[in-house]
């Protein structure tokens, strides 16, 4: 049996379990133990439950080095992320030098895609997200402005953005506060993120108002899965504008929900 929001649920095979759920479970107590451990230690899968591997979308276009530390930080995230392959869909293939130095770096666990014509690049990108079980999307900023905001946001995948410092170089993550809903549905991709990058996670409500009393609820749920997960979380309350603050910030990856309004 689920309790959901002092609600009952009887569940079935299509029922999903989701953050602050209760379960009152009957079985034999040598079963329910190992039930229990093996659900306490699925951690570190991220970017499932979303897909399996990863997809870095470059511009051959781009600078060089730009070029460079995006492939950088994808390989990086391959290597943390568990059993996964980088997949690299390149876009304006004239530039056959790059190419060429890109192809050097294909391995069992990176593949290039390069046969992509601009004219159909999103049917191709949405056939390869399928195809290849893409779970994460690692996208330089200009393209995502340009062209691929509406297409990505459908696909409902998680979006890395290259930011101006390199992520390996990043010792913190921030979350805003925001709608209780998107809140919780990210709650667990967020301690899973924090943990397999070994990131430090503060949860910030700026407030212009100083009115911190409505996310009370959100800061209860966010404590109790960092005891779960035996991961310290850092609170920050503070009567200010959330984009002033964040803007005096250059070391942190921002960890924001995937809505039309982003």
């Amino acid at each position: 049996i689920i309790y959901r929001k002092e609600k009952q649920i009887l569940p079935n095979s299509a029922t999903m379990i989701k953050p602050n759920d209760r379960l009152v479970i009957a079985g034999n107590p040598t079963v329910l133990e190992e039930v229990y451990k093996t659900i306490t230690e699925r951690k570190k899968l991220f970017p499932e439950p979303f897909g399996k591997n990863l997809y870095l979308i470059i511009d051959l276009n781009q600078n060089r080095e730009d070029i460079e530390i995006m492939l950088n930080e994808a390989i990086f995230l391959k290597e943390h992320f568990l059993d996964c392959r980088l997949y690299i869909r390149i876009l304006h293939m004239k530039n056959s030098n790059i190419l060429d130095e890109l192809k050097k770096n294909e391995s069992d666990n990176i593949e290039i895609l390069d046969d992509c014509e601009n004219s159909e690049l999103f049917n191709i990108i949405e056939f390869d997200t399928t195809k290849s079980d893409i779970g994460l999307f690692l996208i330089d900023n200009k393209i995502f402005k340009r062209q691929m905001q509406e297409r990505l946001y459908i696909l409902k995948r998680p979006l890395y953005i290259f930011g101006i410092n390199s992520l390996y170089n990043i010792s913190k993550a921030t979350l805003l506060m925001g709608d209780d809903i998107e809140m919780e549905t990210l709650s667990s991709s967020v301690f899973d993120i924090c943990e397999t990058l070994n990131l430090k996670l503060s949860l910030c409500n700026y407030d212009p108002e100083g009115d911190f009393s409505e996310k009370k609820n959100i800061i209860e749920h966010y404590e109790t899965l960092a005891n779960l997960h035996s991961f310290k979380i850092k609170i920050k309350e503070k009567k200010a504008n959330p984009i002033r603050e964040l803007r005096v910030e250059n070391d942190i990856l921002h960890i924001a929900p995937f809505d039309k309004s982003i």
